[in-house]
């Protein structure tokens, strides 16, 4: 038993510990306060760069509104987005954090008529069904066709989990798309809808869609325009950048998730090279396009000299680069290509060799050109289209990105 001299020295020594605890227990709570005052009385510039050490996020600060904040409002560090937005990181698509890379289709006439009826929701869903996960189709979403038909499309893709291309226009004024046209359907745009033109109609479906579905994820990528200068009249070097300018301009001033691309055709259709990289190497274009039908316009070849063109301006300004388009005709008895016959056998072929070169060559993505529910009579034996028996509707379904 302790003596009564111990125990008091005892109850001295748990009285110091105690008002040791209070003070310390005091700064600690003041330095708290000093630091959430400081931080939260000095929100973050866009412009600020974060350092941060290994296995955390860096990148620019971005305000943006959260109503779960105090203020309303939140900082987000770096690229990384939890809620499923395909970005990009240099030359590549990034999704969840890992490169993301895709084969699909273009399904021009999903949200319309364009060419072939109504595509039913049910056509949809059997389409959607079909691709890999996280594959991404390229369609029409023209003025035109209103909101309703692309909804749909969207309602359907975000079922299994895929992602739209969504092509605001068309410089070739296709499908009923000849705003600005020089005389109707598919005979391109006048150069004076490239200079300002585009700031009536266009610039007012702009401002009607692309809030609808601004915090969509399942669309990729907002492209300008199809195969701008491709046909009609070809703008200046001057004329062309400030029309990419101005219109990806205007959709990022609307929606900050998305990505924002142009589907060019080939290099020379917006200059030369070093006009192709002024034109694209602006601040709200993110991806560079190339259109490849290498088996018909350059005998057989399994690769375009587009692509390697696109290649080396992707490596040049660091934006990833897919192929927006691709195909090539085949039929039971096709005799429309020059000296060969495709039948739909030897297109698989020549299209997985196609597709393995283009991933292996560092393609974000490629599209092939195009997918239909039903096969039109029209439409003869020799078609570029892919019907939903065709063999390599199986061939995209089952490939796997190396």
């Amino acid at each position: 038993m302790l003596g009564k001299k111990s125990t008091k020295q005892l109850l001295k020594n748990k009285n110091l510990l105690f008002s040791k605890i209070i003070t310390i227990s005091v700064v600690f709570i003041i330095a708290f306060l000093g630091v959430h005052y400081y931080f939260s009385s000095h929100a973050a510039s866009p412009f600020v760069t974060i350092s941060a050490n290994k296995g955390t996020l860096a990148g620019s600060a971005i305000n943006y509104s959260d109503t779960g904040a105090s203020d309303g409002i939140a900082t987000r560090f770096g690229t990384s987005n939890s809620s499923g937005f395909i970005t990009t990181s240099g030359t590549n698509f990034m999704l969840a954090g890992k490169v993301f890379q895709y084969i699909g289709f273009n399904f021009y006439g999903a949200a319309d008529t364009c060419y072939n009826g109504v595509t039913t929701p049910a056509q949809l869903d059997a389409y959607f069904a079909r691709l890999p996960s996280n594959g991404v189709t390229r369609i029409w979403a023209f003025q035109t066709y209103g909101t309703s038909g692309v909804n749909t499309v969207l309602t359907e893709a975000a079922k299994y989990h895929q992602h739209l291309i969504l092509t605001l226009g068309d410089d070739d004024a296709s499908c009923g798309e000849t705003d600005g046209a020089i005389s109707g359907n598919q005979k391109g745009k006048m150069l004076a809808f490239y200079q300002t033109g585009w700031q009536g109609k266009y610039l007012s479906w702009v401002n009607t869609i692309v809030p609808m579905f601004k915090n969509n994820p399942s669309i990729m990528m907002w492209e300008v325009a199809n195969e701008p200068g491709n046909v009609g009249d070809r703008p200046t070097e001057a004329v062309m950048q400030a029309y990419f300018e101005g219109t990806s301009d205007a959709i990022r001033a609307i929606d900050t998730n998305h990505l924002i691309g142009v589907g060019t055709n080939y290099p020379g259709a917006v200059g030369t090279y070093n006009e192709f990289v002024k034109a694209l190497n602006i601040p709200n274009i993110d991806a560079i396009s190339v259109h490849d039908y290498s088996y018909d316009y350059e005998h057989g070849a399994i690769v375009s000299s587009n692509f390697t063109t696109a290649k080396l301006v992707s490596q040049q300004i660091n934006k990833p680069f897919y192929v927006g388009e691709t195909g090539v005709k085949s039929g039971p008895t096709c005799t429309d290509v020059p000296t060969i016959s495709l039948t739909y056998a030897d297109r698989v072929t020549f299209l997985k060799a196609k597709t393995d070169a283009y991933i292996k060559g560092g393609a974000g993505g490629v599209g092939f050109w195009e997918y239909e529910p039903t096969q039109a009579s029209w439409l003869g034996t020799c078609p570029w289209e892919f019907y939903p028996t065709d063999p390599f509707v199986s061939v995209v379904q089952n490939y796997v990105i190396p």
